[in-house]
């Protein structure tokens, strides 16, 4: 009883090995219709030569894209931010480290905005220099 089934074993492996081996080595169906037609081109005309086949360049495909003007994502710059002016809107004080709030703009000691220079942040105001003198911003 032992002795069959190993004799059982031993020949449904070696089927199971052919048909691994068959499966490997045999083409295609698509390999085999294009070895087909190439073999029966040559037969008919053996003397037409094989041409390469080139892809042909193309251009940019134009795309139907318009520009909307500004981007959505970035918020619009508010009449203060636009002018030279500097508005104070606001102040967080610290003693460590104040700051301020300058046209819709965060600033500390020592920033630029529209070119004047943040020189000094107090409780309820804020000098600026504009290069040549300084001048005082203070809360409403």
């Amino acid at each position: 009883m032992q002795n069959k089934k190993s004799v059982v074993l031993i020949i449904l492996s070696a089927l199971a090995i052919l048909s691994l081996i068959y499966g490997v080595g045999t083409p295609t169906k698509k390999r085999q219709i294009a070895s087909s037609k190439d073999i029966d081109i040559q037969e008919k005309a053996p003397f037409v030569k094989k041409e390469k086949i080139v892809p042909i360049a193309r251009g940019a495909k134009r795309t139907n894209y318009v520009f909307w003007g500004r981007n959505p994502f970035v918020p619009k710059a508010t009449a203060a931010a636009r002018t030279s002016v500097p508005i104070l809107n606001g102040i967080m004080w610290d003693e460590k480290n104040p700051k301020a709030i300058i046209n819709d703009i965060i600033v500390q000691k020592g920033d630029k905005i529209n070119g004047n220079t943040v020189i000094e942040i107090g409780q309820n105001r804020v000098i600026l220099n504009d290069g040549t003198a300084n001048f005082e911003l203070t809360l409403r």
